[in-house]
């Protein structure tokens, strides 16, 4: 996000889900999702879920430091 890193994904190709892909898991978060531990069934729904959150998390910091 901005040149920074969001998170680290990883595939468990150790397991796949009925529809024939491998899922897809936070393995380290930064940001607002640090220490949260989500599995997706696709990159592409991890990607979505990431940006997602970091676009909620920034406006609320917006948010705070104009009520300041």
């Amino acid at each position: 996000m901005d040149g920074r890193l969001a998170a680290i994904l990883v595939c468990r190709s150790d397991h796949t889900e009925p529809n024939g892909r491998s899922p897809w898991f936070i393995d380290a978060g930064f940001g607002p999702i640090g220490g949260l531990q989500e599995t997706f069934p696709s990159f592409e729904d991890a990607a979505t879920w990431i940006l997602g959150r970091f676009k909620n998390w920034e406006y609320l910091m917006r948010r705070s430091s104009a009520r300041h």
